[in-house]
């Protein structure tokens, strides 16, 4: 994704957001976290931060290793020109364009997870991927106090929760 593009997707995420936020704010109406979560997701500006056991780690490293070799000799303009095409991790096949995204680290939440669960299959049936001190509501509310007039009769409320 070149820069003007990306730049254009994280305006017009970042002011979906602003939207949503100002409908909870101005018209008291409810925004499921599952909306504001697809708007982060959306916008590239927002870093994703994994933290890994070594095992994972490992795993992941491995991963990126197998995507290097796959590529290498290839310079940007032919990664981008082949980036539907597959390649090989430990007999699974992995689009080009998701090693890229994992070797500079440009995934977002979901697709991080995807990949942790294709490469670590037992990830699929428990809860150590996930959300590590903060939550979508949490800064659903944060967004929505900062936005909310001063003497707002809801604001103490919020703030409670």
């Amino acid at each position: 994704m070149d820069v003007s593009a990306k730049a254009a997707k994280a305006a017009k995420a970042t002011l979906d957001l602003n939207k949503l936020t100002e409908a909870q704010v101005k018209k008291y109406q409810s925004v499921r976290t599952r909306y504001v979560r697809g708007l982060l997701d959306q916008n590239p500006d927002i870093k994703q931060i994994m933290e890994m056991t070594e095992f994972y780690e490992l795993k992941y490293n491995a991963f990126v290793a197998s995507y290097e070799k796959a590529t290498e000799g290839w310079d940007a303009a032919d990664i981008e020109a082949k980036k539907t095409k597959m390649f090989k991790h430990d007999e699974k096949s992995y689009r080009i364009s998701t090693g890229t995204q994992a070797k500079d680290k440009t995934q977002n939440f979901r697709q991080i997870r995807t990949l942790m669960n294709k490469l670590i299959p037992s990830l699929q049936k428990s809860h150590e991927f996930g959300h590590k001190d903060i939550s979508i509501l949490r800064g659903q509310m944060a967004l929505v106090l900062e936005m909310m007039d001063q003497n707002d009769p809801r604001r103490e409320s919020i703030r409670a929760l």
